[in-house]
């Protein structure tokens, strides 16, 4: 325990450090801080439904293990939104067409974590395709915002107009054209900063009052197996992938209804789970529900498939590994979660939760409990 509170202790100033360095031009809208799709994909988030969320940075998840840090993370970031839409100014995004907002959106994640005893790696990639209230209340924000700062600069624009009719060897007030022009100029640069710092509070200000609105979030993702015991004896196994579909209903001011449809190939097998969540709370506290049905092809007791890289390496833990097992009969279990998280700091959050297994008969099969610390480098 002792380990898992200094490494947050030195977590604090890494995930603070450069929130200062954004464009000045930019959209920067604070959004809440989700967990890595790469983790969703693995199995080791302690949510199965992740809540609406559009990252615009980078960011980091570790997975807890034992009370302590375990050599598992994730990474993810939206690079589009990085290296193009970022660029952009507040204008020219709030002209954007619902393609282009989506694609800015787009979440790239890699995470690494150990399953049953066999190293995982996972990439996914993630777009958030709909967001009622938050994305209407931000538009109209951007086009207030737009308008404020295009009347105060159309009027400023007109004054040195006016003083460039007079030409630049007058003096108005004691005070050369020139240098009257430039301080105006000034005073557009001081203009569109001071309202874009104002639009940047209001936005966050929204957000945080508008954390459970509806969404509608598509992700997809890709996972492998691998063994690093050394270059020369290297195994690289692609295991499977996935897709999955959540979105999310506004109960109250406080509530957030859930529901998840996902569907994992791995191999020849199929597995498909279907779900249902309420959260409850609020920006920097909530706690959840979940009800989750699965019905799975890949089921261990089928016992592994003859093509299977990792079965001499196979030691159940989370029973959540993605290792090939044959074709039979399908297994189906209900899995019933609580949990929450809550910020430690701004941009530093711990996600945990208790998951009880059970067969279809709801007979108690496994209680596993689940935590992760997720750190936004904004």
């Amino acid at each position: 325990m002792k380990t898992l509170i200094a490494i947050l202790l030195l977590t604090v100033p890494l995930c603070l450090a450069g929130q200062e360095n954004f464009t000045e031009n930019n959209v920067e809208v604070p959004m809440d801080i989700p967990s890595a799709p790469a983790f969703s994909i693995l199995g080791v988030n302690p949510e199965f439904i992740s809540k609406p969320s559009d990252v615009k940075s980078f960011k980091v998840d570790w997975r807890i293990k034992n009370y302590q840090i375990a050599p598992d993370l994730a990474l993810e970031g939206q690079p589009l939104w990085w290296f193009y839409y970022r660029k952009k100014g507040i204008k020219d995004y709030a002209k954007s067409s619902y393609f282009s907002k989506v694609l800015s959106t787009t979440s790239l994640s890699l995470g690494t974590a150990k399953l049953d005893g066999i190293n995982h790696m996972a990439y996914a990639l993630k777009w958030n395709l709909y967001k009622e209230k938050n994305e209407s209340l931000i538009d109209t924000l951007t086009k207030e915002y737009v308008q404020m700062a295009q009347d105060e600069i159309d009027a400023l624009q007109f004054q040195i107009d006016s003083l460039r009719t007079l030409g630049n060897t007058n003096v108005v007030d004691g005070v050369s054209t020139v240098s009257q022009i430039i301080s105006l100029k000034d005073s557009m640069i001081t203009i569109e900063r001071r309202l874009l710092k104002e639009y940047r509070i209001a936005a966050s200000e929204m957000t945080y009052n508008k954390w459970n609105a509806d969404f509608l979030e598509l992700a997809a993702g890709r996972v492998y197996t691998y063994n690093n015991g050394g270059l020369d004896s290297l195994k690289f196994n692609r295991a499977g992938w996935g897709m999955w579909l959540t979105s999310g209903k506004t109960l109250g001011k406080s509530g957030l209804l859930s529901f998840l449809l996902r569907y994992n190939r791995i191999a020849g097998n199929h597995d498909y789970y279907l779900g249902t969540g309420y959260r409850h709370g609020g920006d920097n506290y909530n706690f959840f529900t979940e009800f989750i049905y699965t019905r799975k092809g890949n089921s261990k007791d089928n016992g592994f498939a003859d093509d299977e890289f990792f079965e001499e390496k196979y030691s159940e833990d989370l029973d959540i590994g993605w290792v090939e097992f044959a074709d039979g009969e399908v297994e189906k279990t209900i899995t019933i979660s609580y949990g929450g998280e809550f910020k430690l700091r701004k941009n530093i959050l711990l996600n945990f939760a208790l998951k009880t297994r059970m067969d279809a008969d709801f007979s108690f099969d496994k209680l596993i409990p689940v935590a992760n610390v997720v750190c936004l480098m904004q």
